[in-house]
């Protein structure tokens, strides 16, 4: 027995040792004060140049200790948004503003951490961010040209929902067929007139500027639907947990509909992807199942491939926690907290999880869940 503890001990007093002396080394290097000044779409703006960054050693794909106060966060330096996981920090860098920012990706950076617009951090790299090498085409593989996709399927992220006991040739999503900025839109108003749809349930747009979309559009199938009176619309925000009432949207518009329905937002990804996840959940599919329907999406818009590393690293930093997170809803705003690496969905039971979710977080009556379980599954 006194054996056993002293090994224990020697193996604690090693572990400690080990833990100071890779503090020790992360102290000796140089650290880049920052202050953080006007908010834009992805966070807040530091007040540092890439100069400034490169001049502690960092390069694109470190991770960073965020200091602020006595607190320490771990953020990957990224040249793209897209480069850090969901609810992790990342410092970006855009080439199109030359401005380096903070964010919570999300999460509410100042809700969360406290810092916002004014506090000052010391930024000091850490190692090699395990991610970043594994994701370069979510980072950057996706453009806006169809001749860079391989069928217009793909190019406009269109399809039927599938899953569970969810209803056949009923559920259908893809990208915005409004958006006349983009190509997407002509496949995807081409995908809906031949099949005939008689909803629509549009994430990206108010029905206000759905009319102007409409007027702009008097010849598009998408107008048509519109004018029948079955389209349903609101602008959501694409962090799907900090915005719970939004669920009450999505599902009440569901229900009201009868017949075939497209659901879509800007580029059928993320609002489309997640709330098309809690429908498949909610019609009974797998973990398994919800998982790949996600990521089909991904690997369509970015580039990438199935049973790929780049596959599983993209599902580990998205979905896989969004579908933790509908679980262990305890955890909504205290992201930095958790160990992702220990996320477990052996038992998981999506329709179980989310019906959950969506009653204890998102403030949904049963009845209204039940509805949509009878309005999805055959």
């Amino acid at each position: 027995m006194k054996n056993g503890m002293k090994i224990a001990a020697v193996a604690a007093l090693a572990v400690l040792i080990a833990t100071l002396v890779a503090y020790a080394i992360h102290d000796d290097r140089p650290t880049l004060e920052a202050t953080l000044v006007k908010g834009e779409r992805y966070g807040l703006y530091l007040d540092v140049t890439l100069e400034d960054m490169e001049s502690i050693g960092a390069y694109f794909g470190c991770d960073l200790d965020v200091a602020y106060g006595d607190k320490h966060y771990t953020a990957v330096f990224t040249d793209s948004h897209s480069g850090i996981a969901t609810f992790s920090m990342g410092v970006s860098y855009s080439e199109r503003s030359s401005r380096l920012s903070l964010s919570l990706n999300g999460g509410d950076l100042l809700k969360e951490t406290g810092i916002g617009e004014g506090s000052t951090v010391k930024l000091k790299v850490i190692g090699e961010d395990n991610l970043y090498k594994l994701t370069p085409n979510y980072r950057a593989g996706s453009t806006d040209k169809r001749a860079d996709y391989d069928d217009d399927q793909k190019f406009g992220n269109y399809r039927e929902l599938s899953g569970g006991n969810l209803k056949k040739d009923t559920f259908y999503r893809s990208s915005n067929p409004w958006n006349h900025h983009n190509e997407r839109a002509h496949y995807c108003d081409d995908y809906y007139r031949e099949l005939g749809v008689e909803n629509l349930i549009c994430f990206d747009l108010t029905m206000e500027r759905v009319q102007e979309r409409c007027e702009e559009l008097p010849d598009a199938y998408a107008t048509s639907v519109y004018e029948a009176g079955k389209v349903h619309a609101s602008a959501l925000s694409p962090s799907v947990l900090s915005h719970p009432d939004q669920a009450r949207f999505v599902f009440e518009s569901l229900v009201d509909t009868e017949g075939s329905v497209g659901i879509f937002c800007t580029f059928g990804k993320d609002r489309t992807g997640l709330y098309c996840a809690m429908i498949e959940s909610l019609a009974g599919a797998t973990y398994e199942e919800v998982r790949e329907d996600f990521m089909t999406s991904m690997c369509n818009y970015y580039h990438f491939e199935k049973d790929t590393p780049e596959y599983e690293a993209v599902a580990f930093m998205y979905i896989d926690r969004y579908l933790w997170m509908f679980e262990n809803y305890d955890y909504i705003g205290d992201y930095t907290s958790v160990d992702w690496s220990k996320m477990n969905f052996d038992n998981y039971n999506p329709e179980e999880v989310v019906t959950k979710y969506l009653i204890n977080v998102c403030g949904l009556a049963p009845e209204l869940i039940d509805a949509v379980k009878d309005r999805v599954t055959a």
